[in-house]
């Protein structure tokens, strides 16, 4: 959000829902504890600051079965770049984006907004498009031959 924020003072773009600065506080778009407005995982899943979510959105990925890291992490994408591999960078941020998009799909369960059942629709929808983009994509091959499905718990 800061890059899109100073894009807009760039280009002198008036946010004024966003920068709703005369609403209370709790209620400000920008308020980092108004999940109504910006929703970041990584503040939902460690408490905000009050505790580590160690292992961040790769071991979030792993808990539901999803491939998380697989041989690629961020701090080797400037030695990418200057390699000339930006087909790779773009292969990985590709998975990066499913993880999270997956991860996002079961935080919206955890709070409550999304049933189980509607998510393992959704996730079974998004598996079956990977497998038609696995034919000319190599990211989404990648990411399917690192899936693992999530098993529920027996109730």
């Amino acid at each position: 959000m800061p890059v899109l924020e100073l894009a807009a003072y760039r280009y002198g773009y008036p946010l004024p829902g966003w920068f709703n600065v005369e609403a209370r506080s709790f209620e400000q778009a920008r308020n980092r504890y108004n999940i109504d407005s910006h929703i970041d995982l990584m503040d939902l899943f460690s408490n905000f600051g009050a505790g580590r979510m160690t292992g961040g959105l790769n071991v979030l990925a792993n808990i539901i079965g999803k491939p998380g890291k697989t041989g690629i992490d961020g701090s080797q994408v400037q030695d990418m770049y200057l390699n000339g591999e930006v087909e790779a960078i773009n292969d990985y941020c590709r998975c990066d984006v499913l993880d999270t998009y997956f991860v996002f799909l079961r935080s919206r369960v955890l709070i409550g907004k999304l049933d189980l059942k509607e998510e393992q629709n959704i996730v079974a929808e998004a598996k079956d498009w990977l497998e038609k983009e696995a034919e000319t994509s190599p990211a989404c091959k990648h990411y399917l031959e690192h899936w693992g499905d999530w098993i529920p718990p027996e109730t």
